[in-house]
């Protein structure tokens, strides 16, 4: 268990815990279902959680990967293993409007590297943030991730869409119907 604090909206500081569960604790190699004997300990952390009140109103389950295998099967595999969680959670209790499942595949690897099996073996892990609101969560996830092309959550974004305006030319081929 880790404290990390970050900047708070009004000023001054928060604290968002990092909890770190190594993989081999909930997944078996390649597969992003729990392992049956997970199960007491994903109950034991919705009870701590529960137990935590106010100041664990957002979670955030973060996977993470080693670097065996392409970026995008890495990225897409610690997002359905965050999934996997959020969703043990929420059937353990937990409101699912304040879990979040974030996918960082490689991103993030452990000091000491991936040069061998026990180093990717600590680099596949499941990292659980719990704060008292998701500015800070947010915040955590952005010191890491600075770039806008970093981390996304895997969260619905609305995204506007402007009408398009005809210009008096059209481009369509010869006889094809155009619609503004």
């Amino acid at each position: 268990m880790a404290e990390l604090t970050v900047p708070a909206a009004g000023g001054g500081t928060t604290r968002v815990t990092s909890l770190t569960y190594d993989s081999r604790v909930f997944f078996d190699t390649n597969r992003d279902h729990p392992r049956p004997d997970a199960a007491p300990v994903l109950a034991a952390l919705a009870s701590r959680l529960r137990a935590a009140g106010p100041n664990a109103r957002q979670i955030a389950v973060v996977g993470h990967t080693d670097d065996v295998g392409s970026d995008a099967y890495n990225l897409a595999l610690s997002r359905r293993r965050s999934r996997e969680i959020v969703r043990e959670l929420v059937a353990a209790g937990l409101p699912a409007s304040g879990l979040q499942a974030i996918g960082v595949g490689l991103r993030e690897p452990l000091p000491g590297g991936q040069d061998d099996a026990d180093a990717r073996a600590r680099n596949r892990r499941v990292e659980v943030l719990i704060g008292a609101s998701r500015h800070a969560i947010d915040g955590v996830l952005a010191a890491r991730h600075p770039s806008p092309l970093g981390l996304h959550p895997n969260r619905l974004q609305v995204v506007r869409v402007q009408p398009r305006v005809p210009d008096g030319v059209s481009r369509a081929p010869l006889g094809a119907p155009v619609s503004y």
